[in-house]
């Protein structure tokens, strides 16, 4: 969606169009080869999330060539930690398997939000954002608020 905007302000829309039309095509032939390999086997949604995956990395490599300018070493070495610490909290996730899929997602989340603060995922810039969404959302929502 952000390479779409970018895009779109710089008056090359055409090229992403190209680009979704060609990754829908593949997800669409992914979709019926990959499910029923993987229905065969007792999972066919992993077939369906397989070909997401693809898709998302082709429309993906595909904004990184439209807007080569994206490639700076500070957006590399934080999709770099990103990946490190979607990793890590996998291994947390599989660990926690055995207690079922409610102890799966908040171990999950927690592991990434840990793994996250310690990778500084997070600028200060951001976290400055963040807070000030909180503040509007308690002057809003919170005691006295228009919500209350």
């Amino acid at each position: 969606m952000l390479a779409y905007q970018v895009l779109l302000a710089a008056g090359r829309q055409v090229a992403w169009i190209k680009i979704v039309g060609v990754a829908t095509v593949l997800n669409i032939v992914a979709n019926l080869v990959l499910i029923q390999f993987f229905q065969a086997r007792g999972n066919g949604a992993l077939g369906s999330a397989l070909s997401l995956l693809g898709t998302e990395l082709l429309e993906s490599v595909g904004a990184l060539a439209l807007l080569p300018w994206l490639l700076h070493r500070e957006l590399l070495s934080r999709i770099a930690r990103t990946v490190l610490a979607t990793a890590l909290m996998s291994i947390a996730v599989l660990a926690a398997a055995p207690f079922g899929i409610v102890t799966e997602i908040a171990v999950g989340m927690l592991a990434f939000a840990a793994f996250g603060l310690l990778l500084h995922l997070v600028t200060a810039e951001e976290v400055e954002v963040l807070r000030g969404f909180g503040i509007r959302a308690r002057a809003k929502f919170g005691p006295g608020g228009i919500a209350a």
